[in-house]
């Protein structure tokens, strides 16, 4: 049993406990018995999860949204009806990602294919991050990989968070690690 086949089996634990939907935990026995998740089955826990939102009144449209990396993520973006508070609209939205799309849109971004295709990308900016870095007064390991120097740059991040940051991240157009 791999990694991701544990992931898969932790997810569907949690998902059981706290009231994942039908259509969501076969979805990760799907992925669980394949190894993956087929974009198809993210688009429709993306649909459910939109179709719950918008039977509380919530006005919603469903996309694909491409990282950096070119790898597609099925998505919304949901508009509170104005009848609701922000606190009851949050609770509405929280039950309806955990139904509908909560584990099975985790397991699908933490899929060997999607780290994959995010890996290769950080991977193909080790220059652009060594520039950057090195722009911003940051010295380099001359060995360092894309992933070394990505990480380093996060680091950097963290360590000047506020009105004079560098995020290198950024600026070379890594949307997520």
């Amino acid at each position: 049993m791999g990694p991701y086949d544990e992931l898969l089996d932790r997810y569907i634990a949690e998902a059981q406990a706290e009231g994942a939907s039908q259509a969501q935990l076969d979805a990760l026995g799907a992925a669980r018995v394949a190894g993956r998740i087929d974009i198809e089955q993210m688009r429709e826990a993306n649909a459910a999860n939109a179709d719950c939102l918008e039977d509380s009144g919530f006005t919603v449209t469903v996309s694909d949204a491409v990282q950096a990396s070119g790898f597609v993520v099925p998505t919304f973006d949901a508009a509170y009806p104005s009848d609701l508070s922000t606190a009851q609209g949050d609770a509405i939205v929280d039950n309806c990602d955990i139904q509908n799309l909560h584990w099975i849109s985790a397991a699908y971004q933490l899929q060997p294919e999607a780290r994959d295709k995010v890996g290769a990308y950080v991977l193909s900016l080790e220059p652009d991050l060594r520039t950057c870095l090195e722009d911003h007064g940051y010295s380099t390991d001359p060995g360092a990989t894309g992933w070394d120097l990505a990480m380093q740059a996060l680091q950097v991040l963290k360590d000047t968070h506020g009105t004079e940051s560098v995020d290198c991240l950024s600026e070379v157009g890594i949307d997520g690690l």
